[in-house]
């Protein structure tokens, strides 16, 4: 029997059709969000990333806020400070959880203070540090990064959410990025260590931003790449932010790009989305 994954690579899961109305409540401690589903699917525990801004004066919110579903229980959250507040301006999180909703259908959460223990996720996101880069996983998916490779280093994936992850037999491995245009081809084989940094850490999304350089067989410097991963908590799903800038000192004609993965050695299904927005 053919068991049923889904990664989905470059901006997954959009929530371009899903509408984010925040009002704060009268005693002003709480601020309430609406969800509006309007894809026409159901969304079971789907990581949802909005801004809240905190209306100057709500000293309670200074602090990481948590997520009340519509019958007042907390859900998984993580919330990343946006700016700083100022006398003039508000404070903004970034708030990411896993929410629930039916198609077509219309809930409120609940934005509160953080003052209680907050809720974690069944299968949070967690981060180790390696050698040359970071291993990062959830349960359903591992990821390999490293400074030598563009990109990732190698996924594996369990889609029963158990954590087991054959070492040897990696989904995607070694993957390939590149540029063609008129003045030659640009790679990764020719370019130094990537740099790795880590913009965003918690139990329910992690953000990795990776940053590297394609050079010419000649070693000259000819694109810069910037990449940016997401991961979420008991989800399977890989979100992939891709920049290619032109650092060279004179404008060229590109012909391809690619990005090219060695994958899905096994007889299972995957899903790999390619888009913008989000």
């Amino acid at each position: 029997m053919v068991k049923r994954g889904a990664i989905i690579l470059l901006l997954i899961l959009v929530f371009s059709s899903i509408y984010f109305p925040l009002k704060a409540a009268d005693d002003s401690k709480e601020i309430l969000l609406t969800i509006t589903e309007r894809a026409g699917l159901d969304w079971k525990n789907t990581p949802i990333t909005v801004g809240v801004p905190i209306p100057i004066g709500m000293k309670k919110f200074a602090f990481s806020p948590r997520i009340l579903d519509q019958w007042g229980r907390e859900v998984p959250s993580q919330a990343f400070p946006l700016g700083s507040p100022t006398r003039e301006a508000a404070q903004w999180w970034r708030i990411t959880f896993l929410g629930t909703i039916n198609k077509n259908d219309s809930l409120i959460y609940r934005v509160v203070p953080g003052e209680e223990r907050r809720v974690l996720p069944r299968l949070p996101v967690e981060v180790q540090p390696l050698a040359n880069g970071y291993l990062l996983e959830n349960g359903r998916v591992r990821l390999e990064l490293n400074e030598r490779c563009p990109l990732l280093s190698k996924v594996w994936l369990d889609s029963n959410g158990r954590a087991s992850f054959d070492e040897q037999a990696p989904i995607v491995e070694a993957p390939m990025l590149g540029v063609k245009t008129d003045q030659g081809i640009y790679d990764h084989r020719f370019s130094p260590p990537a740099e790795i940094f880590l913009e965003e850490v918690g139990p329910v999304r992690a953000v990795v931003n990776i940053k590297g350089l394609l050079l010419n067989e000649e070693r000259q410097e000819g694109f810069e790449y910037y990449c940016r991963l997401i991961t979420y908590a008991e989800s399977p799903f890989i979100r992939m932010e891709l920049r290619l800038t032109n650092t060279s000192s004179q404008g060229v004609l590109v012909e391809e790009t690619w990005v090219k993965f060695d994958s899905f050695k096994k007889e299972e299904s995957y899903e790999i989305a390619f888009g913008s927005g989000g």
